[in-house]
């Protein structure tokens, strides 16, 4: 295709152009034909394979699991019925309101614990609460394999994503650094609708619970366990979370065991809690405009303090 535009700008001239076309051709329209028993049965096999979250049509077709199901071929050589992104599509959701007829949203987690998920044992189960108080909900899943060695971490890092999946739910992921593995691994997600200081200690409180009702162990943070493998928990510097931390730890903690007495929560903090160097210096960026360069250079030198000397100055 050439187009040729005018040298010349004048009114007369503006906004027009010749296009002179060069072989043309057109793209043939897919085969209006119905997708038999076996392409179907073929293309759900594929959709198990790679699994129905967050599954869209392209994903499904450059699954390198897809390319295992149809023994190397593309969905629309074996299946020509498939050929238009279109239908799969159509057939990704028919699939999804089979698995999910209540939806993705809180509504189909409900009823996914109920009628499923609570049928399990818990060395099965993914989803293991769901949890609707008057102003607030919440959600945990867990995978019961991965957390039987969450005891032996010697850190959990706890990021809360403040990114919403589904309506207002927000994402706390639990994570650790598994020597067995030599890798950072997920061990589970909570989700919840609200972001204050009564929410945060319940999902501290569900959280611990969970990892007991798994492993059959409770989970034991140092100094409160003298026994204790996990000896820090690494927060993301958001204030509410810190604060329902400590309000559950007051509940976490035995003083015959620990030999810890204060009931203050934020005295409770200075024992486990550590906070992320990254949204701690993100928090402080943050701050007004109006403060001044050289106070916010002193707030981030705070966390290299070492010295009594130097934290009373």
């Amino acid at each position: 295709m050439l187009i040729f535009i005018p040298v010349v700008d004048t009114p007369a001239t503006r906004n027009k152009a010749i296009v002179v076309l060069q072989n043309p051709h057109n793209h043939p329209m897919n085969p209006k034909i119905k997708p038999s028993a076996e392409d179907r049965v073929k293309l759900g096999a594929a959709v198990q394979a790679v699994g129905l979250t967050g599954l869209t049509g392209m994903k499904l077709l450059n699954a390198p699991s897809t390319s295992i199901v149809y023994n190397g071929s593309r969905v629309a050589e074996h299946s020509p019925a498939f050929a238009s992104a279109r239908k799969v599509r159509d057939f990704i959701s028919a699939k999804k309101k089979e698995e999910y007829p209540h939806g993705m949203g809180w509504d189909g987690v409900v009823h996914r614990m109920s009628t499923r998920e609570i049928a399990l044992s818990i060395s099965e189960r993914y989803i293991h609460s769901v949890i609707s108080r008057d102003d607030y909900r919440l959600v945990v899943t867990m995978q019961p394999q991965i957390t039987m060695h969450i005891h032996r971490l010697l850190y959990l890092v706890i990021d809360y994503t403040f990114t919403r999946l589904q309506g207002d739910m927000d994402e706390w992921e639990i994570a650790g650094f598994l020597d067995r593995f030599g890798r950072r691994i997920t061990f589970g997600s909570l989700y919840c609708d609200r972001k204050n200081r009564k929410a945060f200690k319940l999902l501290f409180a569900e959280l611990f619970s969970t990892i007991k009702d798994i492993t059959g162990q409770t989970f034991k943070l140092a100094p409160f366990f003298p026994d204790a493998k996990c000896r820090i928990i690494m927060l993301d510097g958001e204030v509410a979370q810190g604060q329902g931390f400590g309000d559950y730890l007051v509940e976490y903690n035995n003083p015959e065991i620990s030999g810890i007495t204060t009931r203050d929560p934020l005295k409770m903090l200075s024992f486990p809690l550590k906070t992320c160097g990254l949204h701690f210096e993100r928090h402080i960026d943050e701050l007004p405009i109006h403060i001044s360069k050289a106070v916010i250079e002193r707030l981030k030198s705070i966390r290299w303090l070492n010295t009594q000397e130097e934290l009373n100055e």
